[in-house]
């Protein structure tokens, strides 16, 4: 079972040809590494707004973070 650390960006995507919002996930074993990608993806000031969230194996939202 695999956690789920996903951000999504408030620009479109530059490089594709498309109208979606950039957007990227990391996925990982445990909940410990899964905590540590949050904190390493929300800690400091970013030029761009986003939106963090960290889901469970079971697809369930456990933390969100509006950067």
């Amino acid at each position: 079972m695999t956690w789920e650390v996903r951000a999504q960006r408030s620009k479109r995507e530059t490089c594709v040809n498309s109208e979606e919002l950039g957007w990227s996930s990391v996925f990982v074993d445990t909940q410990a590494e899964a905590e540590a990608w949050f904190e390493c993806r929300t800690r400091g000031r970013r030029l761009e707004r986003s939106v963090h969230t960290m889901f469970d194996p079971n697809n369930n939202v456990v933390k969100v973070a509006f950067k």
